[in-house]
């Protein structure tokens, strides 16, 4: 997607090719800036909001960039673009390994897990390099941008349904616990 925004950027909003390669700049600033901190946002006890966010904000720049496809233009637009496109794709980036760590790290065949989750995120990552270039070449840049809102909305749902059904179990075991187990410590209740 890289070299194609660039091209996008250069060729639909007829800026010259150093300009729009300020706005890949930009776009990497704030993905390294969204990866470093959503470490330690995803560890947090609001990990799961940081992670739906990181989606709905890629999923709003891709939007964004569809919109340009349209209308292309340089200024607000592009920079709003830049920017959150930029933290979505660095804190949705290590989405997989934070979350599944935190869901699945203490369970048999974990490695398994990471290692096929990894699989497909790199091979998400490599789609996205081969085929929007193609389908801006056979189609136009929206049609290829499409895919990218699609992709980013379909994440959106998937980490939703995930974190909704993961808060939901852990309820219902902190439910089935408290039921077995006082409120109160042993020494609190002997006191009274």
């Amino acid at each position: 997607m890289n070299n194609q925004l660039t091209l996008f950027i250069a060729d639909e909003a007829h800026v010259p090719l150093g300009h729009a390669s300020m706005y890949m700049s930009l776009i990497f600033l704030c993905n390294m800036c969204s990866k470093l901190a959503s470490g330690p946002m995803y560890d947090g006890s609001h990990g799961r909001f940081f992670a739906v966010g990181a989606c709905a904000m890629l999923a709003l720049g891709s939007a964004l960039l569809l919109h340009l496809s349209w209308a292309p233009s340089v200024g607000w637009e592009m920079l709003a673009f830049a920017i959150i496109f930029g933290i979505g794709y660095g804190g949705s980036y290590s989405l997989i390994q934070s979350r599944a760590a935190l869901h699945f790290g203490h369970r048999r065949g974990f490695k398994a897990v990471q290692g096929f989750l990894s699989a497909g995120q790199y091979a998400g990552m490599t789609c996205g390099y081969l085929f929007p270039p193609l389908l801006a070449h056979a189609f136009s840049y929206s049609v290829a941008f499409s895919t990218l809102l699609g992709s980013a909305v379909v994440a959106l749902v998937a980490i939703v349904a995930f974190e909704v059904r993961e808060a939901s179990l852990s309820s219902a075991v902190i439910g089935r616990t408290s039921l077995k187990t006082p409120f109160l410590p042993a020494t609190a209740t002997a006191a009274e």
